[in-house]
């Protein structure tokens, strides 16, 4: 235990002592401090409090939904890959070291709970969403974030048990699989009936994952009822979920650090796949595994610059049916559920894209425009560097306006909303993408930085922040001069388009030399 205390320090030590060699590092840490103390002021004086935007019915379901997905990502992961708490640094070192593996396999627990903590102090810049859409009161905000640390603390340690299980007894892996698979299939055939007999997906949804039995699943139940007390207060059993929920992980905990389970000689595989994922986010690509591609017919068209933009219409391609792609799909049915939901709303149409650009801020921080910079031969190519940069970032474009024109026909068409109207919501989605886009090309020009860690990530988050608040104020500002007039809003959504053309522009005449030296 003396040793594993002396790693944890020296780890800690050693950190805060790189921090005076990094003093650019510590100011942005003081600026993100400065913007947590401001919303837990504007929280505490009950700026963002509101009896919340979604339905309670709606609300349920989604605190239900919650621990359902936190499961998927559990069994899936363990039964296909694993887990792992560690980096390849830990299993060169640590591993091979002199020290009780119930040492090591705790130290790895303790690495765990700070990428847990990592990832709440991420979400705590939601505390207006959190607030405004599901009304969690000021006063009750540490246990909805508490209980999304608990659930994610949750994840690798079920996961690690699951691997451990099917790596000793490889036929329980086809066992699990079925009994997995089964479960959702009960609940998406019972949602299909009741769905069939009330005619109302919100109604069905709410009969199974609202109803009371659910409640007392294990875990799965308990998330659900945490979630839940954070809205409508403590009872009797609210105190009893917390206490099983805390108990059950320290149980599970205890088993990993008792059991006879030979954990460390297949965590080496798991780590070098997360270790590869790291390298790719440092150097701006998003790794999401193995994809499948079909096969596509390509052909010579464009020369210069123009052939990037052709080879990058051809990844899409490859990749999905010509731009129609999963995450047009997931946009579109995220999209229509939203908009159902609020069907009593005259401003449903606003919150999707509201909620669309706000899932494309997520998605689109890093683009298929910055593999580009990794290319040597795009330095050499004839042509000139605003062509360059226009090209890289072309396809970033039209995919946006696609999946907004997919996202905003299909809703619009459900709910009725006129198509110059659609189409001008489609337009600001693509407005907003390019923003994001831009943001991305600021960052890499002023900071020069290829890498991504903690810091370029806050100073990348920063820079998309500051371009994008002007259009959210001019369609604040519009829907507030609005009053009700579809032409007044129409206009705004135009305001920020001729916003984000001229940003994006001013943004190549500075970017443009991204593409004038290597990196």
């Amino acid at each position: 235990m003396g040793a594993l205390l002396y790693v944890v320090r020296r780890t800690i030590i050693n950190y805060i002592k790189s921090l005076k060699k990094k003093p650019g590092q510590i100011v942005i840490y003081v600026i993100f401090l400065a913007l947590f103390i401001m919303m837990f002021a504007g929280s505490a004086s009950g700026e963002f409090n509101s009896k919340g935007v979604i339905p309670p019915d709606f609300r349920s379901v989604i605190f239900a939904a919650f621990p359902l997905i936190i499961m998927y990502f559990t069994v899936s992961g363990g039964l296909k890959k694993g887990s792992t708490f560690y980096r390849m640094a830990d299993v060169n070192f640590v591993f091979p070291s002199p020290i009780d593996r119930r040492s090591i396999l705790l130290y790895g627990f303790l690495r765990q709970i700070g990428m847990a903590l990592l990832f709440v102090m991420w979400l705590l810049f939601q505390i207006a969403n959190v607030q405004n859409l599901f009304g969690v009161p000021s006063s009750m905000l540490w246990l909805f974030f508490g209980t999304i640390f608990v659930a994610v603390l949750y994840i690798p340690v079920c996961s690690m048990i699951i691997h451990a299980s099917v790596i000793k007894h490889p036929h329980r892996k086809t066992l699990y699989n079925r009994i997995f698979m089964g479960v959702f299939a009960l609940l998406g055939a019972g949602f299909l009936y009741l769905m069939v007999q009330t005619k109302d997906p919100l109604l069905a949804a709410n009969t199974i994952l609202g109803s009371e039995a659910f409640s007392y699943v294990p875990i799965l139940g308990w998330l659900k009822v945490m979630m839940e007390t954070t809205v409508v207060g403590f009872t009797t059993y609210g105190y009893i979920s917390a206490g099983l929920l805390v108990l059950t992980l320290g149980g599970l905990v205890w088993y990993l650090l008792s059991a006879d389970i030979d954990y460390f000689e297949e965590v080496l595989q798991e780590t070098e796949r997360k270790e590869k994922l790291i390298q790719d986010k440092r150097e701006g690509r998003v790794n999401m595994g193995p994809k499948k591609v079909r096969k596509a017919k390509s052909y010579y068209r464009g020369t210069g610059p123009k052939a990037i933009f052709y080879r990058h219409l051809l990844e899409y391609r490859k990749s999905g049916f010509f731009l129609l792609d999963k995450i047009s799909a997931i946009m579109v049915v995220a999209g229509a559920a939203l908009a159902y939901f609020l069907k009593d709303n005259p401003m449903r149409m606003d919150f999707v894209l509201y909620a669309g650009i706000y899932m494309l801020f997520i998605m689109s921080m890093t683009g298929i425009w910055s593999q580009e910079l990794k290319s040597h031969f795009i330095y050499l190519m004839p042509g000139s560097s605003m062509a360059k940069l226009w090209y890289a970032t072309l396809s970033n474009h039209i995919k946006h306006l696609f999946d907004g024109l997919v996202l905003f026909l299909v809703v619009g068409q459900i709910f009725g909303t006129p198509i110059v109207h659609r189409l001008l919501l489609a337009g600001c989605y693509a407005a907003f993408g390019a923003i994001y886009v831009y943001g991305d090309v600021l960052f890499r020009r002023m900071f020069a930085s290829g890498q991504e860690n903690i810091v370029s990530g806050m100073l990348k988050l920063l820079a998309v922040t500051i371009l994008s608040l002007p259009a959210l104020v001019i369609m604040i500002v519009g829907r507030v001069l609005a009053k009700g007039s579809m032409m007044v809003v129409g206009l705004s959504y135009v305001g920020v388009i001729g916003y984000a053309v001229i940003i994006s522009f001013l943004v190549m005449l500075l970017g443009k030399g991204l593409f004038e030296r290597a990196h």
